[in-house]
């Protein structure tokens, strides 16, 4: 069971799985910490596919495309030059092919231990 702060920056796409707490509520967190504890297994297993499921979609592929496009988007600035140029997207992708060229393989969907 994943115990994870509210303020942490994946709080949001990881909420449906964690037991999200406030790192500076001493109590919530003790006791977010007894709940995974004492969770039956069937709970603790479908909170883990959820989270599974939900980190093999939105991968850091799936990261960079929602930051350009809101990065770009001008409903979030209206009025100014979006942040982000069109072909900024290629410098991105340059860099997932370095990383396979180190041997990592970004994009892969065949992982059954993610499913």
């Amino acid at each position: 069971v994943l115990v994870l702060s509210e303020f942490a920056g994946a709080a949001s796409q990881l909420a449906d799985g964690a037991l999200l707490v406030n790192p500076y509520d001493i109590l919530g967190v003790a006791g977010a910490i007894a709940r995974a504890c004492e969770m039956p297994a069937e709970e603790r297993q479908r909170r883990m596919a959820r989270l599974r499921r939900n980190v093999f979609t939105e991968d850091v592929h799936w990261w960079v495309d929602e930051f350009l496009d809101h990065a770009r988007d001008d409903r979030h600035a209206p009025g100014l030059a979006p942040i982000v140029p069109q072909g900024s997207r290629d410098a991105v992708e340059g860099r997932s092919t370095d990383l396979a060229a180190a041997g990592a393989t970004p994009g892969r969907r065949d992982n059954p231990r993610l499913v």
